[in-house]
């Protein structure tokens, strides 16, 4: 959508902003700073967006729930307690769901669908190049057929596995991570964890994928990296990293950084400009020494009482947008989110509509939905503009307790503007008996004991109202 401010549109904007980075020798991320920064001021000091003559109109934009089925319902038996799903689509239109653990009995770990999400068949993970029960962090799929998996024993170990027969045997690559800490190997980082992560294809084959590294507990106390209690922002405190093959998943490397303080990442890659990737995070950390505290918790939304070094001043989802393939990285306009507005996973349809879904955030038990038209350049607001910025556009809500929700909703392209999202859920009771428990009734070791046990569902749903004009891929 191209966006009029003034007498300049946005399009001609960051056209103009190209040219003179391009005379001046600097592209990349002081560019992409430029605009990021442009455009939302402009909005905010008085040039009021509105629609070009080609733009778009999606004042109308609604979200049109069809229809829910059931994945797997909440039983003991299976030992569903803390699923960050994720979801591909093979391209022979086989639909993948991924668990975050592998149940009481290692026999599930994925759920396939072969006719387009209305019947759904668990399959067991047989993961037999590497020893132990697996947690699996991230599912991806690649153009030639294969799946991947992201997966880890604990964190301080990392694998990528990949399957060419639809799941049923596995190859599996280490990944070393420890060496890659700036004071390495005297400080080395020693865990990788992230809860839910995603793989992304360039065009060329590059396949990648980012997970968080740290170091050991104590770094993040050591007298030397603090001031007045907080951690310095002049020390590595290791962040979210991207890894990168070109050989077929065979070797891992080529490593960035995303960013020091986010996780729980979902990668989107543009359809027609594979340089821009739009990323949905988790952002959660202290605060940091030099800080505002009290301009911080304004922004973030943190509850005022929320102590200075406790890890929840910020807990937010965050935007974040690349423009060089993945080589860098800032925060998209308006990409900070409500406080608890997190467990967000991001689509970037083939007609360049984008949809990010999160929690609504506010303690609120819902889960929503921000629609953008164009790529992310705009989102959908209720006026015929829309906003530059994520967090003022409007929330859908597509689900609200009961049941419970919480974790991710992945989200797949079934046809243009209709999609598939699958969710756990809790069963309310068995929550209720859960928090009325005189003891904590969830297992220790692989017994199954009496938890809040999660059902996982499928929700159809379709985009309605759209302009007749569609958008132009971003």
């Amino acid at each position: 959508m191209a966006i009029d401010h003034g007498n300049v549109r946005s399009d001609e904007l960051e056209s103009k902003i190209d040219e003179v980075f391009r005379l001046k020798g600097m592209e990349g991320t002081m560019r992409s700073h430029m605009i990021s920064g442009i455009l939302p001021l402009l909005a905010l000091i008085g040039c009021a967006p509105t629609p070009s003559e080609e733009g778009l109109d999606p004042q109308r934009v609604t979200v049109k729930i069809d229809r829910e089925v059931r994945v797997i319902e909440p039983s003991k038996e299976t030992g569903l307690a803390h699923e960050m799903l994720g979801m591909v689509r093979h391209p022979d239109g086989t639909i993948f769901v991924s668990t975050e653990t592998q149940g009481t009995d290692a026999a599930l770990g994925l759920f396939k669908s072969t006719d387009v999400g209305e019947t759904w068949e668990a399959l067991r993970v047989n993961l037999a190049d590497v020893r132990g029960k697996q947690y699996l962090r991230g599912l991806g799929g690649t153009r030639d057929g294969r799946l991947w998996l992201l997966h880890q024993t604990a964190s301080a170990d990392l694998f990528v596995s990949s399957s060419s027969d639809g799941a049923h045997t596995w190859t599996t690559t280490p990944v070393e991570f420890s060496n890659l800490a700036p004071r390495a190997p005297k400080e080395p980082y020693v865990h990788s964890h992230n809860d839910y992560n995603t793989f992304i294809e360039q065009p060329d084959g590059t396949l990648m994928f980012s997970v968080g590294l740290s170091y050991d507990r104590g770094y993040y106390k050591n007298p030397e990296h603090l001031m007045e209690g907080l951690m310095r922002t002049d020390v590595d405190v290791g962040g979210e990293f991207m890894f990168r093959s070109t050989d077929g998943g065979k070797t891992w490397g080529d490593t960035t950084l995303v960013h020091p303080h986010v996780t729980e990442v979902g990668h989107a890659l543009g359809p027609n400009n594979p340089d821009r990737i739009l990323s949905m995070t988790r952002t959660q950390r202290t605060l940091l020494a030099g800080e505002d505290r009290e301009a911080t918790i304004k922004k973030t939304g943190c509850p005022p009482d929320t102590p200075s070094d406790e890890p929840v001043i910020y807990k937010n989802g965050l935007l974040l947008e690349s423009i060089d393939g993945g080589r860098t990285f800032h925060e998209a306009p308006g990409g900070l989110t409500d406080y608890l507005g997190h467990r967000a996973t991001i689509l970037w349809a083939s007609n360049n509509v984008m949809v990010v879904s999160s929690a609504a955030g506010n303690r609120e038990n819902k889960r929503i939905m921000r629609i953008s038209l164009d790529g992310g350049k705009t989102w959908v607001d209720g006026t015929k503009a829309g906003t530059l910025l994520l967090n003022q556009s409007t929330k859908f809500v597509f689900q609200t307790a009961p049941p419970t929700v919480s974790f991710t909703g992945p989200m797949i392209e079934l046809s243009p503007n209709h999609f598939l999202t699958v969710y756990a859920y809790w069963e309310d009771e068995s929550l209720k008996r859960y928090y009325q428990a005189p003891k904590n009734p969830c297992p220790q070791g692989d017994e199954p004991g009496d938890c809040p046990w999660l059902g996982i569902r499928a929700l159809f749903w379709h985009l309605e109202n759209l302009p007749e004009r569609s958008a132009s891929a971003g």
